[in-house]
């Protein structure tokens, strides 16, 4: 069985009668209090790295134990763990459960897995020995670019490499085709070589060659495919990369900014340049989307709106072989949500290939802490209490602090006046101190001091809370 590429390797499934009777009911040694065994279903494994390994693990009740059991492990590094399909296992009464252990590993070699199982005051555990043996020697095949996009008559050129996996060392055969041809026409085709046809590579390293594709003057407009397939001796499996050739008209579209940082409450720009390869005219149009949200979920208040992109012109008139601009820009208020946005620029408007772009922008914050999160001071005596902002999705600014002691009475503690804290990308983590000092008439009871923090759209609050004794 295979979870993509990688094999599955599934230890117990079967049990035997054998197995349930010297394992699972296995004779107490618990005395007479209730209890549970923690036994896996083999106490050695053997696995190729990469592979991912799926070990069942039996929990037994001893002398009526009944609970949920929760399991965890302790697993040398380059290893993953889980437990599914949850690591917490209901035992019942005289029964048995299981639940199934999987491993992965990123390392080779001899290793200790202690697999534990915890209910309440107990904590029973069993230790699997695990060898994972090296892959077999083998490389892989990578093109660049992966994506070409040139006129009828054009020729381009891309890169292809040759790794050495787990120390694969010899010669690797490489064949190349396009598809589709056009028969019985093969003016009509697109046509791809290679510089070299064999490479050798040693162990860790990598070999290239060119990659060359050409078109002719009368190639019919439409996308191609350019297989490059690289195969050695030793090696079963048969690699192999692919160029995506567009043929035809096309314009080009290039961003001035592809990476924006915009607090909120304001708007940001980024130009764009249309580049015609066409030998006609075109209106050109655009089609905007989210292709990826990672929003902020601590905004207090909520702010759940997203930015509104626009594109001034909408429509741009493209000459023959001609330029023009358009510009994006992406607008937000105080209750945009803040976090890290990537859109998708897809040009439209003629009977051509179609370009498009990615622009990532974030809607900047901050976030406020303390330390301590309470104080409690005598009469006549102070402490101070440190207030630390910290930068999300790349905010950068001067933050400024006030400080309040609620409630306003005229034997209060004093408090200090707190700095601003400027955060930037070198320091997105800045800290201020603020003195909380009582005198020997201070009124005694509890007071909660309220922080104010505050960046142009931005503000946060935090509450500390202080205790005055005698």
């Amino acid at each position: 069985m295979r979870a993509g590429n990688r094999p599955i390797l599934i230890l117990s499934v079967l049990v035997s009668a054998a197995f349930l009777s010297s394992t699972i009911y296995a004779p107490s040694v618990h005395g007479d209090t209730p209890d549970f065994t923690v036994s896996p279903y083999d106490s050695s494994v053997t696995f190729q790295q990469g592979w991912i390994v799926l070990l069942t693990i039996f929990l037994t009740s001893v002398n009526g134990f009944s609970g949920t059991v929760a399991m965890t492990d302790i697993a040398p590094p380059g290893f993953t763990v889980s437990f599914n399909p949850s690591p917490s296992v209901t035992v019942t009464p005289g029964g048995y459960d299981s639940v199934t252990m999987q491993i992965t590993s990123t390392v080779s070699g001899s290793y200790n897995i202690t697999v534990i199982g915890t209910s309440g005051s107990l904590t029973h555990s069993a230790q699997i020995a695990i060898t994972v043996t090296p892959p077999p020697p083998n490389f892989s095949v990578s093109v660049r670019p992966s994506s070409i996009t040139i006129l009828a008559g054009q020729s381009s050129n891309a890169t292809l490499t040759i790794t050495s996996l787990y120390g694969y060392s010899g010669n690797v055969s490489l064949s190349i085709t396009a598809h589709p041809l056009v028969f019985p026409w093969p003016a009509y085709n697109v046509t791809a070589s290679l510089d070299s046809t064999n490479l050798s590579i040693s162990p860790g390293h990598e070999a290239a060659t060119t990659v060359r594709i050409v078109t002719g003057s009368i190639t019919p407009m439409g996308r191609y495919s350019v297989w490059i397939t690289g195969m050695a001796t030793g090696v079963v499996q048969v690699h192999q990369a692919l160029v995506e050739l567009s043929v035809g008209p096309y314009y080009a579209l290039t961003p001035s900014l592809t990476s924006i940082a915009i607090p909120p409450g304001s708007d940001a720009s980024s130009q764009i340049l249309l580049t015609s390869h066409a030998n006609f005219s075109i209106t050109a149009n655009f089609q905007v989307s989210y292709v990826h949200i990672l929003p902020y979920p601590y905004c207090n208040p909520p702010c759940t709106d997203l930015p509104v992109i626009s594109l001034t012109p909408s429509t741009v008139e493209l000459p023959v072989f001609g330029t023009n601009t358009t510009t994006l820009t992406v607008s937000t208020t105080s209750t945009t949500s803040r976090g890290s946005y990537t859109i998708q620029v897809v040009g439209g408007g003629c009977v051509c290939f179609p370009r498009d772009f990615m622009i990532t922008f974030n809607v900047t914050d901050f976030s406020i802490g303390k330390t301590p999160t309470s104080i409690q001071l005598s009469r006549g005596s102070s402490t101070s209490v440190n207030i630390t902002a910290s930068g999300v999705f790349g905010f950068t600014g001067t933050i400024s602090l006030t400080a309040t002691i609620i409630p306003v009475l005229k034997r209060a503690p004093a408090l200090s006046s707190l700095e601003t804290i400027e955060l930037s990308s070198a320091e997105p983590t800045g800290v201020v101190s603020l003195t909380v000092s009582t005198q020997h008439s201070t009124r005694v009871g509890t007071y909660t001091i309220l922080i104010i923090a505050s960046s142009r759209n931005i503000s946060r609050t935090l509450f500390i809370f202080l205790s005055v004794a005698k």
